[in-house]
């Protein structure tokens, strides 16, 4: 059965270090002992003139350990967030698992307010700019003239607890621009951007916007990675508390139209529209319930750039590729609707 707004089914980072520096070595200790951590950031990748700065941080509630850097560390021409794969110590990553906090910081999340008054879970998100989100129109389209009934999260990890290491941001949404060419029928365009009341503080290592591909850029890329709190196919029917990534590669849009054909109830007629863009389609390997509007990222370039919205599929979890939106295809359109945010810039790889 299709999933999506009206069904049930809406639907790393590793740096280069010096490892011969004191410092270094107690960061490849660490590494040794903390089975969670896998990942650390590196802030630049300007080599030559740019030296790393890595705070130790300690959350042994949920056993786990990142290693983060400061507002002032940032060098002049930072720009988005910039992971990177240690070259010296190769970690074998599972294809889906738990994220550590603050690994993909440009990972939000939208509540909508119900009527008692409490907010409840929506839908993912991607920070592009301090002020302004990107998620799936599917998740606002019917509330577009209500942008006070939303708000975001940014920067949280587990939603069940209050007190992390790093905290969370929570804003308010003052407006709602959904796509001009949104159709619910078919879910072209399924895009829409939200802008927020008070810009996020983007100093921690927690939050951060993700780069926009150039308009039209074409992804070949196969390191794709989805981030969400939605439902996993072992327990579809519940969000999940903490966040997940899945390791998705790109499918070839007639390959992806081919198996969406064969193996749904859409029929022969189906057709990839130019907004659609695939990826996925391992058994098992799935985010459902909840996951609409999640961000897929792409390394491009030793960034993360921007690939897809999670818009819409078929099964949760049975193989077949999941629908995003092509964010390449809308990259223009965003950057035309927060223009008028001066104090913020979009960043493309």
């Amino acid at each position: 059965m299709l999933w999506g707004p009206i069904t049930v089914y809406l639907f790393s980072w590793t740096a280069f270090v010096d490892l011969n520096k004191p410092a270094a070595e107690s960061i490849r200790s660490s590494l040794n002992t903390i089975p969670m951590l896998k990942r650390v950031r590196r802030c630049s990748t300007n080599f030559s003139n740019y030296q790393n700065h890595f705070n130790h941080v300690s959350n042994k509630t949920f056993y786990h350990q990142i290693y983060d850097c400061h507002a002032y560390d940032y060098p002049e021409n930072y720009t988005c967030r910039i992971h990177f794969q240690d070259s010296e110590e190769v970690i074998e990553e599972p294809l889906d698992g738990t994220t550590s906090l603050g690994e993909f910081p440009w990972t939000v999340y939208l509540e909508e307010r119900i009527g008692n008054g409490s907010f409840l879970y929506k839908c993912g998100g991607a920070l592009v700019t301090s002020s302004a989100v990107v998620t799936a129109g599917h998740c606002i389209a019917n509330a577009r003239d209500h942008p006070e009934r939303f708000a975001i999260i940014a920067g949280d990890w587990d939603r069940r607890h209050n007190q992390e290491r790093l905290p969370s941001q929570r804003r308010s949404v003052s407006r709602i621009i959904l796509h001009p060419e949104y159709y619910s029928g078919s879910l072209f365009n399924d895009i829409a951007v939200l802008i927020l009341d008070i810009p996020l503080n983007d100093s921690l290592a927690n939050i951060g916007n993700v780069c926009l591909p150039t308009q039209g850029s074409e992804f070949t890329e196969s390191n794709c990675v989805l981030t969400s709190w939605g439902a996993s196919p072992s327990n579809p029917s519940k969000e999940e508390p903490i966040q997940r990534f899945i390791t998705m590669p790109l499918v070839e849009s007639s390959t992806c139209e081919g198996r969406l054909r064969t193996n749904s109830t859409l029929g022969r007629r189906f057709r990839m529209h130019r907004s659609f863009i695939c990826a996925g389609g391992k058994v098992g390997l799935d985010s459902c319930k909840g996951s609409g509007g999640s961000p897929l990222v792409c390394q491009r370039n030793g960034s993360y750039v921007l690939a897809g919205i999670l818009s819409w599929g078929v099964s949760c979890g049975e193989g077949i590729p999941v629908v995003f939106t092509n964010v390449a295809v809308q990259s223009s359109w965003v950057t035309r609707v927060i223009d008028s945010l001066d104090d913020n810039v979009v960043h493309f790889v």
